[in-house]
């Protein structure tokens, strides 16, 4: 679908040609020259111990592996960006915002039925995943689609209600998830919103003070041990191995300073003194890609920011925060977030432009509350 996006919209070497695109496209491109660089490395010996040679055939596989999610990504959001951007911007960025409100509303409401219902795959602990394959891939996901519907509404100014609905919905699965940070990041979003959405309210406060305790009650009535798991869930922190640097395996950063300048690429975990990978976006991106692949994508963060706006950014930063602790860089709905904001600076840009230009104005503001 990203690649029919792509090669049907007559706009796509503008789009495609933005520094922003530029930018995170040479990301991607250093991290698959890292991955086969020290597949080639590690193959010929150097800098591992020698019994792990020769590689087993699954050994060569896996940094074309990793690369292959950053590819399927970066295509991904430039099929976003042409989704949202082309003939007719206006009605284009318009339906973009609707079909991308509606269909994940559609989605939170399809997981918290199944909830509810109590279907999904079995767990060994007290947590819930659903069909997904561990609870932080749940809690992430209820993070990631909250952040969608309010970034979504505050750049569109559309479907109040549904977003509010949908951000309950959300922090529903965040609890049933019972991910430390994800539903800490959910409950963060709502101060985001209240100070940066188009207009301030105290009926919104109301709203979604009233909308978070109705769901902790039904979902009190439909589950006896809810507030139980959270209480049990939150009691544990700090005392589990992944509540600490180590656990989450950031002294490889310490350990292998070697890695540090161009990166050690991301699998071939055996050269290391564990086969964990780093629970981190950030560790990994420093470890796995260097100073060189951190400071590409300090750059494309930074000139995003600026261009996007700095209230509209701030969206990400509970997702980012959530990233602290784990690696959600190889999710498609974190590149959908880059996406969303390479819309608005795209957008804003171009109402820039159309303001420095003499004659009468273009309908390319963004629309207006309905």
């Amino acid at each position: 679908a990203a690649v029919l996006a792509i090669a049907t919209n007559p706009d796509r070497r503008d789009i495609l040609g933005h520094p922003l695109c530029l930018l995170l496209g040479l990301f991607v491109a250093y991290v698959a020259i890292v991955n086969v660089a020290n597949l080639f490395l590690t193959s010929a010996g150097v800098g591992v111990d020698r019994a792990v040679l020769p590689l087993r055939r699954g050994d060569y596989m896996e940094p074309f592996v990793y690369s292959a999610f950053y590819v399927f990504n970066y295509v991904y959001f430039c099929g976003v960006l042409c989704l949202g951007r082309g003939p007719g911007e206006t009605e284009t960025y318009e339906r973009f915002w609707r079909l991308l409100l509606y269909a994940t509303a559609a989605s939170l409401m399809l997981q918290a039925a199944l909830a509810t219902l109590g279907l999904g795959k079995d767990y060994r602990t007290y947590r819930t995943i659903l069909f997904f394959n561990n609870p932080n891939q749940l809690g992430y996901y209820a993070l990631c689609a909250a952040t969608i519907m309010m970034l979504g509404h505050t750049l569109s100014r559309r479907l109040l209600p549904l977003t509010l609905i949908a951000y309950v919905l959300a922090l529903y699965l965040s609890a049933l998830a019972l991910s430390k940070a994800g539903l800490l990041a959910v409950l963060a979003l709502p101060f985001i919103y209240l100070i940066n959405g188009p207009t301030r309210s105290a009926t919104r406060i109301i709203t979604i003070a009233a909308g978070a305790a109705l769901v902790f009650v039904v979902a009190d009535q439909v589950s006896d041990s809810i507030f139980t798991n959270l209480e049990k869930r939150f009691a544990s922190f700090g005392e589990q191995g992944d509540d600490t640097l180590a656990g989450r395996a950031y002294d490889r950063i310490v350990n292998y300073p070697q890695y540090l300048a161009f990166g050690a690429g991301e699998g071939l975990r055996f050269r290391f003194d564990r086969a964990l990978e780093i629970h981190s976006l950030f560790g990994t991106l420093l470890f796995s890609y260097g100073v060189v692949g951190a400071s590409i994508i300090a750059v494309f963060v930074a000139r995003l920011v600026a261009l996007a706006g700095f209230g509209n950014a701030l969206y990400v930063v509970p997702v980012a925060l959530y990233n602290l602790t784990h690696n959600g860089i190889r999710s498609p709905l974190m590149w959908l977030l880059f996406a969303m904001l390479t819309l608005e600076a795209l957008r804003s840009m171009r109402t820039r432009a159309v303001a420095d230009v003499p004659g009468p104005a273009l309908p390319l503001d963004r629309p207006q509350p309905s």
